[in-house]
């Protein structure tokens, strides 16, 4: 459920939000929202010891390697060759229902559009997410007009909607990432750290 809030900002300030929106074809909300969420993501990090993605991996190795039972055969290296041997170097925390709702996501964008990459991050790839958390998604495009990003909206909620899940699309273009603000922005750090491609 999403609820409206009055935020006021100085002139200046709202025509430099208006102009990134307008550059990345995205609406003043979704750039606001992506600014909050990335705020509270760096001030969790910077009050939680386990926020580090290594450290995180390394307690969940040891916490499962805990609850082997000697002498029942399990090998008890399993857990690091499965980190090491993972896809992208990353220990894959994606919970099973996350990954079918982002398989299912990219199913249907790839009937109206080319995806050249996908994936999810923030709370529910990290393995640390609220019942109510997002399903944060990176959707990266070799081109998309404002009406292509609209329906990729609608089929998020859509997909959303019937899975009972809330999804919050990221879309970017090759040409977003080499030349635009895009590129810069610290929101890829978390896609290139944490993304799962589901």
């Amino acid at each position: 459920m999403a609820t409206k809030v009055m935020v006021s900002f100085p002139d200046e300030f709202l025509d430099e939000v208006d102009r990134i929106a307008r550059k990345e074809h995205r609406s003043r909300s979704e750039l606001v929202r992506e600014a909050l969420r990335f705020y509270i993501g760096l001030r969790q990090e910077q009050r939680l010891p386990g926020a580090n993605p290594f450290v995180r991996q390394a307690l969940m190795v040891q916490d499962r390697l805990s609850h082997t039972a000697l002498g029942t055969g399990e090998d008890s290296t399993a857990d690091i060759r499965q980190m090491r041997d993972a896809p992208d170097g990353a220990y894959q925390t994606l919970a099973d229902r996350d990954r079918q709702i982002g398989r299912e996501l990219q199913r249907r964008l790839a009937r109206i559009t080319p995806i050249r990459d996908l994936r999810v991050f923030g709370s529910r790839a990290r393995g640390d997410a609220a019942p109510d958390s997002d399903l944060d998604v990176f959707i990266e495009l070799e081109e998309a007009t404002p009406e292509l990003r609209q329906r990729i909206s609608e089929i998020a909620w859509e997909v959303g909607f019937e899975m009972d899940r809330v999804i919050s699309t990221v879309v970017a273009t090759r040409d977003d990432l080499e030349h635009g603000a895009m590129g810069a922005n610290p929101l890829l750090l978390h896609v290139e750290r944490e993304g799962v491609r589901p």
